[in-house]
């Protein structure tokens, strides 16, 4: 996978004046993490993973109030 996938979403981010770096598609995210490139780091409260799903081989990190 090129670096272009992690490039092109950073470039359009900055021309839309967006508050954050870029998003990537679900597939190009899950392509980097397939490839050992990326992890999915899990920062919702205890309460919402209980309330809403848990999700599979992320690493998880406990919001803070």
């Amino acid at each position: 996978m090129s670096t272009t996938v992690l490039h092109e979403p950073e470039v359009l981010a900055q021309a839309a004046a967006l508050p954050f770096a870029g998003s990537l598609a679900r597939r190009d995210t899950w392509a980097l993490m397939q490839a050992g490139r990326a992890v999915c780091a899990d920062i919702r409260s205890a309460e919402t993973c209980d309330e809403i799903a848990h999700l599979v081989s992320v690493v998880r990190r406990l919001a803070r109030a």
